[in-house]
């Protein structure tokens, strides 16, 4: 019974989130939407490429011995 009711707790503070979100920023929201995917993208793209530096470093050293 206490899930249900948390379920619902939260279910109406993310509906109130997302009318505030929608309601004041506008057609602006889908800037907001592009810019965090930009960021986000550039985040994944910094940490693939540093796992991919990582991996060819580690290639080297193996290839050496």
């Amino acid at each position: 019974m206490k899930d249900g009711f948390a379920l619902l707790a939260v279910g109406l503070v993310m509906s109130i989130l997302a009318w505030m979100f929608w309601s004041y920023l506008g057609n602006h929201a889908f800037d907001v939407f592009i810019l965090f995917t930009l960021i986000w993208l550039t985040v994944d793209n910094y940490q693939l490429r540093k796992k991919v530096r990582e991996k060819d470093s580690d290639k080297s050293i193996d290839s050496e011995s």
